[in-house]
């Protein structure tokens, strides 16, 4: 079993795309996408009193 697991991990690794998709772009989307999103909830505005009819 531990065999069969070792000769799955060779295979991932050899491919330079299996590693970057499933490892390196995640981290990177994460990263750039926490980056440019980190004051998105910044209000700049009030927007004032809302009536709400039922």
């Amino acid at each position: 079993m531990l065999s069969l697991i070792i000769k799955q991990i060779r295979e991932y690794f050899r491919s330079p795309a299996n590693v970057f998709m499933g490892l390196l772009f995640p981290v990177l989307l994460v990263f750039f996408l926490g980056t440019m999103l980190q004051n998105l909830d910044i209000a700049d505005y009030d927007i004032g009193e809302i009536k709400l009819q039922y």
